[in-house]
């Protein structure tokens, strides 16, 4: 769509969905590959992929609710990024001036990284979950919850880095304010 919304609903197939100047919302798909928007939000709900899924907008929020898929990457320039009830092997998630916020499966062996130039970041991650943690930033601060919960941590007043469990996956997460 050029100026209009896209919504779709329950497509099993093949599926890849933008809009220049509207939101697109898709829910209960599979095979979803692509879903961008330039000046909208894009909200995908209760789906599941086994390709990569790249999901981005220019001006609007990205919201991703109880999506699975095999990579997912998702950027914003100027909107949020909200993963919750999510899993992948691989997640990238960046946004310029919003904040990312992800509460999702940590898969063993998965890698996930975190940057927002002027946001905060935020991750949630379920019990039993294995990861090695860095976090970086230049003028924000890092806060860890609980603060003891990492083994053989370092931290500065700008970097945290240490292991939860296993250490088997990695998470990264940077930002400059």
């Amino acid at each position: 769509s050029v100026s209009g919304d896209v919504a779709i609903r329950n497509i099993k197939g093949d599926l890849s969905a933008a809009s220049v100047s509207g939101e697109v919302s898709i829910s209960g798909a599979a095979q979803v590959s692509v879903a961008k928007s330039v000046s909208g939000d894009v909200s995908i709900l209760d789906t599941a992929s086994s390709v990569a899924l790249n999901v981005g907008s220019v001006s609007g929020d990205v919201r991703l609710d109880a999506v699975k898929a095999a990579q997912l990457s998702a950027e914003s320039v100027s909107g949020s990024i909200s993963v919750s009830n999510g899993g992948s092997s691989r997640a990238t998630l960046k946004s310029v001036s919003g904040d990312i916020s992800y509460a999702g499966e940590i898969v063993r062996n998965g890698r996930y990284d975190f940057q927002s130039h002027s946001g905060d970041v935020r991750i949630g991650v379920s019990q039993g979950a294995g990861f090695d943690f860095q976090a970086t930033t230049f003028s924000g601060s890092i806060r860890t919850e609980p603060p003891t919960a990492l083994r053989a941590a370092t931290s500065t007043s700008r970097s945290v880095r240490g292991t939860i469990g296993d250490g088997s996956a990695v998470i990264a997460a940077t930002t400059f304010s």
